[in-house]
């Protein structure tokens, strides 16, 4: 959905306007979320905005939607009123294209609207929080490494991408990742298959420090990625 957001590629490579304004509602809302909230205990002054937070919450989900709110009504448009497309290319197609024993749309637009909101904060809160601190542990180990990628190599190899099938053979990568979860209470296979993970020149160790705020990294990590699959097999990204 982010992707979706941007209106055109950023020469560095960071985030576009549209999408930074889209992440740090997302990031807002989930510091509101899991912070200390004077209403949850007291609910009859739910509405004063006693603590600032039901504010920004609002405010937060004001800025999804907006940035959510076209992509969704094109998207039911294409499918609903102009035929659609050869095939579902995304969970957004799913949710929109699916219907009950009798024929009728499963989800209205509300519905849909509020699993991608869903979605934005499950994905960003749980997978990125896990990859950013699986990929940390690993590059401080260049065995466990060299172990990861060797396995990949030798159970999927370098035609074709991980598929869920291979996981039950993937026995090592999945130890490493249960040992992630629980170090840094995971989808690690991708990333592992797809890149050689370096450190920046310079550095030797990844600083394991949590956040004082939340469960994220304190430092950001900076890491070098290099392809080492075929071009072929990585996502095309449009703007």
């Amino acid at each position: 959905m982010r992707m979706l957001c941007l209106d055109e590629a950023v020469e560095n490579g960071g985030l576009e306007q549209k999408e930074k304004e889209h992440m740090d509602a997302i990031y807002l809302a989930l510091d509101c979320f899991f912070s200390f909230n004077l209403t949850n205990y007291i609910p009859f002054l739910s509405g004063w905005n006693v603590d600032k937070e039901e504010k920004e919450v609002r405010e937060a989900v004001h800025i999804i939607n907006r940035c959510n709110d076209p992509i969704i009504q094109a998207r039911i448009r294409l499918w609903r009123k102009k035929g659609g497309k050869a095939t579902e290319e995304d969970w957004l197609d799913i949710l929109i294209t699916s219907k009950d024993d009798q024929g009728m749309h499963l989800y209205t637009f509300d519905e849909i609207r509020a699993q991608c909101k869903e979605i934005n904060l499950a994905t960003i809160d749980n997978l990125m929080n896990n990859v950013e601190w699986t990929i940390a542990e690993i590059l401080n180990h260049p065995e466990i490494l060299e172990k990861a990628t060797n396995e990949l190599d030798m159970i999927v190899g370098k035609d074709r991408l991980v598929q869920e099938s291979d996981i039950p053979k993937l026995n090592y990568i999945k130890a490493c990742s249960k040992e992630s979860f629980r170090l840094h209470p995971a989808n690690v296979f991708m990333l592992l298959q797809g890149f050689e993970w370096t450190l920046p020149n310079g550095k030797t160790q990844v600083e394991l420090i949590s956040a004082e705020s939340n469960l994220f990294m304190a430092k950001p990590l900076l890491a070098c990625a290099k392809p080492r699959l075929a071009p072929s097999l990585y996502p095309k990204i449009q703007f």
